[in-house]
């Protein structure tokens, strides 16, 4: 995308990457070095992150995520799932921030709370949290079908449901709490990138990436239910295609 380029010729983007990056450390620190337990062990909040931080951040927030998730897996040590849980975790953040405003908010990419009443932030939220969860739980489960003989729907429902959840009430919370604050020491992205620096969003693309990512997340359920491993394969390996053509699909109109 533009913006992932024209980014780093402004010196906010670059501090709202590295700050990126240690936000998403520090966060899940703790978590792995057993420093906090949860007994909850379903129950991750921390994990859905990458929502606000692209929400807040952009593609500064997209890159930061993916760093900070690659330490975090060296941290407890590489494997073959490590590529597909930083895919998962920056797709959880990009489509966070391009989805924001074509779903209920038409607000040209910037992070606004609109006048017209806070419920219609709330649906909209959940309706993120709810397509950005399916992104990453899709593609780390794509992950474990190729690199492993785990079955694809135990791992991807309970990602899905916490991920949902804890990115639905994170992402309200620090709206509401952080938004104005952030935006008064000029730490939102949208604020200070010109328009011309950043993708224009197709209709046609939104709707590829809608469309997409419940389908092929929905099929793969259903066929890894009934044992067909080499169609979750497929549909993940679609379902990515299909997501980085609608994001990438830019419009004739800027």
């Amino acid at each position: 995308m533009k913006e992932f380029i024209s980014m780093w010729k402004y010196k906010s983007m670059v501090m709202l990457f590295l700050i990126s990056i240690l936000l998403y450390v520090v966060v899940h620190l703790p978590f792995e070095s057993g420093l906090i337990v949860f007994d909850m062990r379903s129950f991750q909040p921390v994990s859905a992150i990458p929502v606000v931080i692209g929400l807040f951040f952009g593609p500064a927030g997209v890159l930061g995520v993916g760093i900070g998730s690659f330490l975090i897996d060296l941290y407890r040590g590489l494997t073959f799932l490590t590529p597909f849980i930083m895919l998962g975790n920056m797709f959880m953040a990009l489509l966070a921030y391009r989805l924001w405003d074509r779903l209920l908010i038409q607000s040209d990419f910037d992070l606004v709370i609109p006048k017209s009443g806070k419920r219609f932030i709330v649906i909209n939220l959940l309706l993120l949290a709810i397509i950005t969860a399916m992104a990453k739980s899709l593609i780390i489960g794509w992950g474990y079908a190729l690199t492993s003989t785990e079955v694809f729907y135990a791992k991807v429902a309970p990602l899905f449901i916490n991920d949902a959840i804890s990115g639905l009430l994170l992402s309200v919370f620090f709206i509401f709490v952080f938004l104005k604050r952030l935006r008064k020491w000029e730490m939102i992205w949208s604020d200070f990138m010109k328009t011309g620096d950043v993708l224009a969003d197709s209709k046609l693309g939104t709707k590829i990436t809608l469309y997409s990512i419940p389908d092929f997340f929905l099929i793969s359920l259903i066929f890894s239910y009934f044992g067909f491993n080499i169609v979750v394969i497929v549909c993940g390996a679609l379902a990515l295609l299909t997501m980085l053509t609608g994001l990438f699909w830019e419009s004739k109109v800027a």
